[in-house]
């Protein structure tokens, strides 16, 4: 019997958000904008480590219940 195929959490597929540049555009707000976008970095990298988690998942059972 086929089972379903379950989607992914769309939270894990949305766009991650890029941050603004600041104005003006200083040393001090360069660090908070390295800040941001390691912060983004890591997001996205946690979105795909739980993409390929989920997707471990599914290969290997029916209820597609996310299992870590």
């Amino acid at each position: 019997m086929p089972v379903p195929v379950v989607p992914l959490p769309a939270s894990l597929t949305d766009e991650t958000p890029q941050p603004d540049l600041p104005d003006p555009f200083t040393w001090g707000a360069s660090l908070n904008l390295n800040v941001a976008l390691l912060s983004a970095l890591a997001q996205c990298n946690r979105d795909k480590a739980d993409i390929r988690t989920f997707e471990n998942n599914r290969a290997g059972q029916t209820d597609g219940t996310i299992k870590r």
